[in-house]
């Protein structure tokens, strides 16, 4: 695959106890340049994720993209995403990659609702081609594809993925879910900056991936005074982070390079269904 193909990867975040759940997508290509991001929001336990993740791809109007990649088909608490209704919808092939062994969600559904709620999300389940397992760096991750055959899809799960287990796309796309799930809900002072006369922090949050994950924890809401400008910062420095961890053409990281930075596993976090 050429260094600059390129993909869409959807993630999304929220809060415990939110209505709403953060969608980010991030344009990255092959060669780990970030390359766009667009945001979104579905309702959590709702049945509109499929509706948001196309309205999100239009709005971003990248005709240059060429694959769609999310993570798992249950996000926003079995706000289950369709993805042969995506693929017909954005018309590129749709992948979904996941990371945990898992003998399906329905059992889970079953708890979770009744009725007709649940019988059309079985429906919607029901409908989504099988996971399929692939090894990948010495990690093993469950894949579904629509609109390529099965070996294509392995082929781009892997062109998409330099290291580790988690394609680059969704990578980005999840550190860009949390940023604006903080920033763009009303949090004001986090430990990304010294904001509107707020904690200077002990740290920069986007030193690595473990303190994206584990290590950002916001302050109380404070009243907004200025979202965007901080949300366009916070997302300059997602994307200088991925720019800085990509390889330069012809050439492998110097030793010094990887002592200096050296890599940082993100956790699955519970919350992130294996389906």
């Amino acid at each position: 695959m050429k260094a600059g193909a390129r993909a869409l990867g959807v993630a999304e975040s929220s809060r415990p106890d939110a209505a709403r759940s953060t969608l980010a997508g991030a344009v990255v290509r092959a060669d780990r340049v970030v390359d766009g991001f667009a945001f979104d929001a579905c309702t959590v336990g709702g049945t509109d994720a499929t509706e948001t993740v196309v309205a999100l791809t239009d709005r971003l109007a990248r005709e240059d993209v060429r694959y769609l990649f999310f993570a798992g088909i249950a996000p926003a608490w079995y706000n289950l995403l369709d993805l042969h209704r995506l693929h017909a919808a954005i018309d590129r092939p749709v992948l979904s990659v996941s990371f945990e062994a898992s003998s399906g969600l329905e059992p889970a559904l079953r708890k979770a609702f009744a009725g007709d709620a649940l019988v059309s999300r079985l429906d919607v389940y029901r409908a989504q081609p099988p996971r399929r397992r692939l090894s990948i760096n010495g990690e093993t991750v469950f894949v579904r594809g629509v609109g390529l055959a099965d070996d294509e899809a392995a082929d781009v799960v892997r062109a998409f993925t330099p290291e580790g287990g988690r394609p680059e796309p969704l990578r980005v796309a999840r550190l860009a879910a949390r940023c604006r799930c903080v920033v763009g809900n009303g949090w004001e002072r986090s430990r990304y900056g010294k904001l509107n006369g707020g904690i200077e922090p002990k740290r920069n949050c986007f030193e690595d991936e473990s303190d994206i994950n584990e290590d950002c924890r916001p302050f109380p809401p404070q009243p907004i005074r200025s979202v965007a400008p901080l949300l366009h910062s916070s997302l300059a420095r997602v994307a200088r982070f991925a720019r800085s961890r990509a390889p330069t053409a012809g050439t492998a990281p110097s030793s010094s390079h990887r002592e200096s930075r050296p890599e940082a596993r993100v956790k699955t976090t519970a919350g992130e269904p294996g389906v």
